[in-house]
């Protein structure tokens, strides 16, 4: 059985056989047949590890299901360090932004704010530019841009 977990998983669902020689691991794609191909797991395991929560920097994030808009988008301007999102009032859907930088090294925290009013204004800005005609004119912008490849 494989040590490592990701090697066993990977194992345990057909995919590569595992073998661990002190510190190395042996992963062989074609010793068992497999579910899905090589690449789409591949492909699968860089996405998940792209969206790890607090293992990347600048990369795309998935959602934790809440209900705060820009989650895992807003980053602290003095430290750096993306914001992280917590919930109060009465049923703990109340959004407050916060950066954890500074507090994990005992400073006081860089900054925190509520997220309703900021929430509502990003959602109704970026409805306002999307309504009327805004939609037809960026789908004749890439049409645009695609002649103007061919060309």
């Amino acid at each position: 059985m494989a040590k490592h977990s990701a090697c066993a998983a990977t194992s345990a669902i057909g995919l590569v056989s595992t073998s661990s020689v002190a510190a190395l691991t042996i992963r062989s794609p074609f010793s068992h047949p497999a579910y899905i191909s090589w690449d789409a797991y591949e492909r699968t395991h860089v996405t998940l590890a792209m969206n790890t929560n607090m293992k990347s920097r600048m990369l795309p994030k998935a959602g934790r299901g809440g209900r705060a808009l820009l989650a895992g988008l807003l980053r602290c301007r003095r430290c750096g360090h993306r914001l992280h999102v917590a919930y109060a009032g009465r049923s703990g859907t109340m959004p407050r932004y916060y950066c954890r930088g500074s507090r994990d090294r005992g400073e006081r925290s860089c900054i925190a704010f509520g997220g309703l009013r900021i929430d509502q204004t990003v959602a109704q800005t970026v409805l306002h530019a999307i309504s009327g005609h805004a939609i037809e004119a960026a789908v004749e912008a890439v049409d645009q841009l695609r002649r103007q490849r061919h060309e």
